[in-house]
């Protein structure tokens, strides 16, 4: 009934005590709310697989995918290049992922994958290493998902 435009106020039950109609105004009704801001962020999966081996993260902070499994994942504010991952990690990957774009209601992620096919020199202390025909026993975000669906580790 209280439509943006030619609302019907003689069908209103409200009609009589309507303050919009009082005060004449019905034109900015209802009020819009405003719409939340879409930030870009960038993140840059390493995919390390040795063997029969992978590695991954569990996410504890308060951020998306609270408590997810992940491939351990730099963000930054724009992608890496390969010589900054190169000089980053000291190993050159092996494959490198298109651009993934996965959309969140506040968020976009743009997600490229580095795939390497040993272990870096450094492990952190958050890095799990699991059996790769295992990795789908981990609860993973719908990005990632879709990524090992088109990309399989085995």
């Amino acid at each position: 009934i209280c439509k943006p435009t030619h609302p019907l106020c003689t069908h209103c039950p409200l009609h009589g005590s309507c303050q919009a109609l009082q005060k004449y105004t019905i034109n900015l009704r209802p009020q819009k709310s405003k719409k939340t801001k879409v930030r870009n962020r960038y993140f840059t999966f390493l995919v390390f697989t040795n063997e029969k081996q992978t590695i991954i993260q569990k996410r504890a902070d308060k951020d998306v995918w609270k408590h997810l499994y992940q491939f351990p994942m730099i963000e930054s504010e724009t992608h890496f290049n390969d010589s900054e991952i190169n000089d980053y990690l000291q190993i050159k990957p092996i494959y490198k992922s298109a651009e993934m774009i996965h959309v969140l209601s506040h968020q976009r992620i743009h997600a490229t994958f580095y795939h390497f096919d040993r272990f870096p020199p450094e492990f952190h202390s958050n890095w799990l290493v699991v059996e790769t025909a295992k990795i789908d026993d981990y609860p993973l975000p719908r990005l990632i998902d879709k990524y090992l669906q088109e990309n399989p580790l085995v």
